[in-house]
């Protein structure tokens, strides 16, 4: 764990924009559309570059059932074309369930993110909402300094992922000591002291999903994970913290 209190300059990191891209979540719409329809309102926008068995890779689907679900008699895409990915409804974020409607309000700068650094609280009982006045004591002008707190139960739910100002607003973090990686990295904490325990097992659910999510559906597989410790002289996220389910990429 650790927090900074800088005054973040510029610095981030941009990639080319090659075309228009929106994957829309089944929970980004609204629970009471894609509910009464019957149908799945999982969606995805073709972009520019975009390939029919590219997209069933990213969904894990078959061309075939693309194909036959958009009535589609060959593989040519258009920028703009809207692809239906499956015929039910998915429940592939269940543990998101509670902060759905919150995650499909917010307008995700995908251009602004390439890391998610994964930490844990070093206590054990905790909030967002406590650690929130907690960093804001501490002088920090933003508050909590992490995207998401994911609870254990004591302080908040077991593995309820609490959504932080900072994700809302598109903000930079306060997580780590390096300004840069501030600037470009998701903050995910998990409360509990690793250093004595493993995460619950609801934990460590609901941040692979939440990281599914951000990975496939908010940012873009382009984001790599990585612990705290991969990236500062820092135990964080603690010895016991199964660090090799979650990595990904380089640090």
């Amino acid at each position: 764990m650790n927090v900074s209190n800088s005054s973040l300059g510029p610095g981030r990191r941009h990639f080319l924009r090659t075309g228009l891209f929106a994957a829309v979540a089944l929970w980004a719409y609204p629970a009471d559309l894609w509910a009464a329809g019957g149908e799945d309102a999982y969606m995805h926008v073709v972009r520019s570059g975009d390939t029919l068995s590219a997209i069933a890779r990213r969904y894990r689907v078959s061309v075939k059932s693309l194909m036959d679900l958009n009535a589609l008699r060959n593989d040519l895409l258009v920028p703009g074309q809207r692809l239906r990915i499956r015929a039910t409804k998915v429940t592939r974020y269940a543990s998101l369930a509670p902060v759905q409607r919150e995650l499909g309000s917010i307008r995700v700068d995908r251009r602004r993110w390439t890391k998610i650094i994964v930490h844990h609280s070093a206590t054990t009982v905790g909030s967002a909402k406590s650690f929130d006045a907690n960093h804001r004591e501490r002088g920090m002008e933003n508050g909590l300094a992490y995207h998401f707190v994911v609870g254990n139960g004591k302080g908040a739910a077991d593995g309820r992922v609490e959504v932080g100002p900072r994700w809302r607003r598109q903000l930079h973090g306060g997580h780590v000591r390096s300004l840069a990686l501030n600037e470009t990295s998701i903050g995910i904490c998990f409360v509990g002291n690793f250093e004595k325990a493993r995460p619950s097992t609801r934990q460590q659910a609901a941040v692979h999903e939440l990281i599914t999510y951000l990975t496939q559906d908010a940012v873009g597989d382009e984001l790599k994970v990585s612990m705290h410790r991969d990236l500062e002289s820092t135990l964080c996220p603690g010895r016991y913290f199964p660090a090799a389910r979650f990595r990904t990429g380089e640090a």
